[in-house]
């Protein structure tokens, strides 16, 4: 009951912030810190949250976020490579091919993030889902 009330709680501060940048040079936006406070995990400053997307999932038994990139695979990629970091995360797995799957460790939590494309014709954009483990 606990994590419904945390997760609504959370529901609320997203839509009371909003989504306004503080800058245009790699900050994390207003709305993208809140949820890395949450998570305690970065997300890239232009990636768009799909607030509909944060959810407990039974697929993969925890909760997980999806934030659609204007930037490249690769782009995100190195973000989360030189950043997880800053946050206290390790990388523990790295899988490199149509989807681009990391593992991150920090104490007893593991989260796994995929980055996948979803351009269209010559578009280089990604998908990127944060999943945190239970």
């Amino acid at each position: 009951m606990s994590k419904f009330y945390g997760l609504v709680v959370f529901l609320y501060v997203m839509l009371a912030f909003g989504c306004a940048p503080l800058k245009d040079d790699g900050q994390i936006t207003s709305y993208n810190k809140i949820v890395s406070l949450v998570y305690d995990f970065p997300i890239p400053s232009e990636a768009q949250i799909q607030v509909s997307s944060v959810a407990e999932s039974k697929l993969h038994e925890g909760t997980h976020t999806i934030a659609l990139s204007e930037k490249s695979q690769a782009v995100n990629l190195d973000f989360y490579l030189r950043y997880a970091a800053n946050y206290g995360w390790e990388l523990k797995s790295r899988k490199t091919d149509s989807i681009i799957i990391l593992k991150f460790v920090k104490n007893t939590r593991l989260v796994t993030v995929e980055i996948s494309y979803r351009g269209v014709g010559i578009e280089n954009k990604s998908q990127i889902t944060i999943i945190q483990a239970r």
